[in-house]
């Protein structure tokens, strides 16, 4: 029978002998081009001015992108205007 000790050192050995990756936050091409996706998604033009005050004001992590296009969605909705940036000021970014 194989004992939980040989289990683990096997585990620990293919982990040890596995490829390591370091993900590091996203540079600004790629928050632009998911911002535009996320309001894409969401069927809202939004002019890439608005996109580039965004991307200086938000926290740089795909979460955080994703709820702040939903807040700012309805938001627009609610107020029945487009996504612009004295809306967002008005929302606080």
């Amino acid at each position: 029978p194989i004992s939980n000790l040989s289990l683990l050192l096997d585990l620990k050995s293919r982990l040890l002998a596995s490829n390591n990756i370091v993900l590091q936050n996203p540079d600004e091409t790629i928050l632009k081009q998911t911002f535009q996706k996320l309001f894409n998604d969401r069927s809202l033009f939004v002019d890439e001015r608005v996109i580039d005050y965004m991307i200086l004001r938000n926290e740089r992590s795909f979460a955080g992108m994703a709820y702040l296009v939903e807040c700012i969605d309805k938001a627009a909705l609610a107020s029945k205007r487009r996504v612009t940036i004295p809306l967002l000021q008005e929302l606080g970014f």
